[in-house]
């Protein structure tokens, strides 16, 4: 029950097939080299993305959205602001221990002034318990 077929019709099958199976583009009034910013709610050229970020919002996934250039830096400021006055917090904190105490808690405060400041130069904050 087996038909035999050249080379040439399975080859015009398969590409008929592979035509079938190819996703149907529609033409939207959106160009396709302009992203919408989901901080600034503004549609702005794919230059304006870094890769990773226009990657985001081409792929359209659950949840997420690219950000502009701008945005993603002026994020990353806030975000570096509210860290840097955490860690100053913290190290006066610290710094008020070291004067007081025994030397336990000076060694304590000079280990945490330590990891303060490996922060600081890492961004990674120190974990309890890891070697």
């Amino acid at each position: 029950n087996f038909l035999l077929k050249c080379k040439e019709c399975v080859l015009k099958i398969e590409r008929k097939e592979k035509e079938k199976s190819r996703p149907v583009i529609i033409e939207s009034k959106i160009d396709p080299e302009e992203i919408f910013c989901s901080r600034c709610k503004t549609r702005l050229p794919v230059s304006s993305f870094s890769k990773t970020q226009a990657n985001k919002a081409k792929s359209g996934r659950d949840g997420i959205e690219g950000r502009c250039c701008k945005c993603t830096a002026e994020i990353e400021a806030e975000e570096l602001k509210l860290r840097n006055g955490k860690i100053e917090i913290r190290r006066e904190k610290l710094s008020k221990e070291s004067r007081q105490g025994n030397v336990k808690t000076r060694f304590q405060a000079a280990m945490m002034e330590c990891a303060l400041e490996a922060e600081t130069v890492t961004g990674l904050k120190p974990m309890k318990g890891s070697s």
